[in-house]
């Protein structure tokens, strides 16, 4: 966690400042506009406190440097500190997951059909997606044979319950 010291300092000095603002109808705009800056102070270092918290995490459990990228990038694209929708958010749906999905992909990877799995439902989806915006109109189209897409469509099955069958490892407590 991030010292409190420079922000505490921060706000004790607004606060005083306030103090004597409000008292004089001259400086009442001023004393407003410390009441916003001290506002802002506060909530600037609780999101920074909030993300340095979760750097130390995950720069500490995630092994798999592309796993930290990709959380760093969660991370940096979340503004807030509300404690729902950006502090149990990142726990539960990104960085926690990421950890679990991680010990997982760890343990499958030195088994050739979830590597075989992973390639063919690459292969798959980028098919897939070039014929989903196509129309027929008429010409030939060049379209994978249909045992190619049989033989990915069963590395894609074995690897799945292979997948499958280590996610009901995980014990929920």
């Amino acid at each position: 966690m991030l010292h409190r010291r420079n922000v505490s300092y921060n706000l004790r000095k607004l606060d005083s400042l306030f103090l004597v603002a409000i008292k004089k109808p001259k400086t009442y705009k001023l004393a407003n506009f410390y009441a916003k800056v001290a506002v802002l102070e506060a909530c600037s270092w609780l999101e920074n406190c909030i993300d340095k918290i979760f750097e130390d995490i995950y720069t500490t459990k995630l092994i798999v440097p592309g796993n930290k990228s990709d959380y760093k990038y969660i991370l940096d694209r979340n503004y807030g500190f509300h404690y729902k929708e950006n502090v149990r958010n990142k726990l539960s749906q990104n960085l926690f997951g990421l950890i679990h999905i991680e010990q997982i992909e760890r343990k499958l990877n030195a088994e050739q059909v979830f590597n075989d799995m992973r390639g063919a439902l690459g292969s798959l989806k980028t098919v897939r997606d070039d014929l989903a915006h196509e129309h027929q109109s008429g010409s030939a189209i060049n379209v994978q044979t249909v045992a190619q897409t049989k033989l990915y469509f069963e590395q894609a099955y074995e690897g799945l319950k292979l997948f499958e069958k280590e996610i009901k490892k995980i014990k929920f407590k």
